[in-house]
């Protein structure tokens, strides 16, 4: 069973990660599934999705005691329990999932590639450019992996990463702690981060301070 971590990163929340290794055969009876999510497995055509939302929920299962995700009207994922939220990532080989007990979570995980490159312009201010070296696509993973960290804190599609985020990094990349302010007509915020370099993949999510 591929829980390569679970780990409690503050008093509020708890960090899982995931390495997908085995197949669905294997997967679907830890997973404890209803029709209803039976339904949306099926309805699946790539076998890595599958996979995805297989091992998603038996680590809900394994850290809330019910495999059972409810999802708002934007996407949001949510639990029936009042006092834990999820947040939800997958990229991959690598699934992650952050489980708290407040509502401004959210957690993101990358493979590191080239093509981040392409789209740096789209979510990326003139500020955060100077923060980083030119053109460095770890360093640009990173970025866009706290933005959607933050993103996922409130799945509202009117927040968009380049005119409504701004990340600052600690330390030059020095520190694993980012902090991002979201300025957005319905929100005005500062979270914290921290980032970790996982084999080639980026791991970005929120931390209670």
């Amino acid at each position: 069973m591929p829980l390569i971590r679970k780990e409690t990163i503050d008093q509020h929340t708890i960090l899982c990660v995931w390495r997908c290794s085995e197949s669905i055969e294997e997967l679907q009876p830890k997973a404890v599934l209803d029709d209803e999510d039976l339904e949306r497995l099926n309805g699946f055509l790539n076998l890595k999705r599958r996979i995805h939302f297989l091992t998603v929920r038996i680590m809900c299962k394994e850290v809330t005691g019910s495999s059972k995700i409810l999802y708002n009207q934007e996407g949001k994922p949510t639990l029936d329990q009042k006092d834990c939220q999820i947040s939800i990532s997958h990229s991959h080989d690598f699934v992650a999932v952050l489980f708290g007990d407040s509502s401004k979570i959210g957690i993101d995980i990358q493979r590191i590639e080239p093509k981040v490159l392409r789209i740096q312009d789209r979510f990326m201010n003139p500020h955060e450019k100077q923060l980083i070296e030119v053109n460095n696509i770890e360093q640009l993973t990173i970025f866009w992996s706290a933005k959607e960290s933050i993103y996922k804190i409130h799945g509202d599609p009117s927040v968009f990463f380049l005119q409504h985020i701004d990340i600052h990094v600690d330390q030059g990349f020095q520190s694993p702690n980012l902090t991002a302010r979201i300025n957005h007509q319905l929100y005005s915020e500062i979270h914290h981060l921290k980032f970790e370099i996982l084999e080639n993949y980026v791991l970005v999510y929120t931390v209670v301070e």
